[in-house]
C-alpha cells in the first residue's frame, strides 16, 4: 500500500497488480485488481469464494458484493485532483523533492538527528 500511486509502473509487465488503498489514496476498506485478460478463467469456480473469482467479478464490474462506497468516493475524488495537478508522473518527482528537502536537512544537522 505504500508504494501505491508512488510512481508510474508499466502494468502491462504484470499479470496481475492488487493493491490497498489506504495511506496513499483513501480510507482502508478497498483494494485495487489490475489483472490481465488472459487470467481470467473462462469458467465458474465455485470452490473459490467469490471475492477471488475474478471471472464473476469481471461479469459483476467488481460489484458481485456490497462495496465501501465511501472508498471508492475519495478515491474517485483523489485520483481525479491527481489527474488535474499534473499527474502521476508530477506527484512522483514532488515526493523527490520533498525527500531531497528532507534528507539534506538531516544530513545538514550536525548530528542533531541521526539514525541508530
Amino acid at each position: 500500500s505504500s508504494n501505491f500511486l508512488s510512481r508510474p509502473v508499466d502494468v502491462m509487465k504484470y499479470g496481475a497488480i492488487f493493491a490497498g488503498v489506504q495511506k496513499n489514496v483513501a480510507p482502508a476498506g478497498l483494494a485495487v485488481l489490475i489483472i490481465r485478460e488472459d487470467l481470467i478463467s473462462t469458467e465458474r469456480l465455485h470452490q473459490v469464494p467469490k471475492v477471488w473469482d475474478f471471472k464473476l467479478q469481471a461479469a459483476g464490474k467488481s460489484c458481485v458484493n456490497t462495496p465501501n462506497v465511501f472508498s471508492m468516493y475519495v478515491t474517485n475524488l483523489v485520483l481525479k485532483h491527481l489527474m488535474r495537478n499534473g499527474g502521476l508522473k508530477r506527484y512522483c518527482e514532488l515526493s523527490h523533492q520533498k525527500a531531497k528537502t528532507l534528507y539534506g536537512l538531516i544530513d545538514d544537522s550536525k548530528g542533531f538527528y541521526t539514525c541508530k
